[in-house]
Parts: C-alpha cells; sequence; structure tokens
C-alpha cells in the first residue's frame, strides 16, 4: 500500500493538489485500499469519494 503513495507523490507535488485514500476491512476480513482521490492544494476528503459511499 505504502508504494501507492510514493507513486502519487510526484503528481500531487507537480499539479499543487492533495491526494489521499483510504484502507478498509472487507466483510471476508481482508483488507482493500482505495486508488488516490484527488482534493485541492491543501486538503483531501476521501470520504465524500463516490466509491466509498457504495461501500457503506
Amino acid at each position: 500500500v505504502a508504494i501507492h503513495a510514493l507513486k502519487i507523490n510526484a503528481t500531487s507535488i507537480s499539479e499543487n493538489r492533495e491526494y489521499g485514500g483510504l484502507i478498509y476491512e472487507n466483510s471476508d476480513g481482508s483488507y482493500s485500499f482505495t486508488g488516490p482521490i484527488a482534493g485541492d492544494n491543501a486538503s483531501v476528503q476521501p470520504l465524500m469519494h463516490q466509491h466509498l459511499m457504495a461501500l457503506m
């Protein structure tokens, strides 16, 4: 998972935009994570992402 954060960091810097995501537990006990969710130049609110709303 950390490798994905490192990969998006260059994009974050070049776009002057924050990116975030969430790690969540599946019903079978395994874990998954969202892809990068774009925010603005100062913050990101991953809970507002449509993909997560479908999981809840």
